[in-house]
């Protein structure tokens, strides 16, 4: 036998498993509270994105209707003309 024969060490010697850290807990418990904060974040952002959207909607049709009301006004200003200059042209 080349070296000293350790079948019959008593010593103890932890497995290798052993050696490794045991798992944090804390860190499991504070990860869905960040979850859940950044969830909710990112659907507040999201709300607020729509939001602005059906505002700028609102304001682009409000802007639209206007540019007919004014459209028709100069319409009717026209035809009032119109009719004026073919009284004219019938009076003659």
């Amino acid at each position: 036998m080349i070296g000293p024969d350790l079948s019959d060490c008593r010593c103890s010697v932890l497995p290798a498993a052993s050696l490794l850290p045991p798992p944090v807990l804390r860190m499991s418990v504070l990860w869905l509270p960040s979850v859940i904060i950044g969830t909710a974040c990112v659907l507040a952002l999201f709300v607020l994105v729509r939001y602005n959207a059906l505002l700028r909607s609102r304001s682009r049709v409000h802007e639209a209707w206007s540019a007919v009301d004014v459209q028709l006004r100069c319409r009717s200003r026209l035809i009032a003309n119109v009719v004026e200059a073919v009284r004219g042209y019938a009076a003659h």
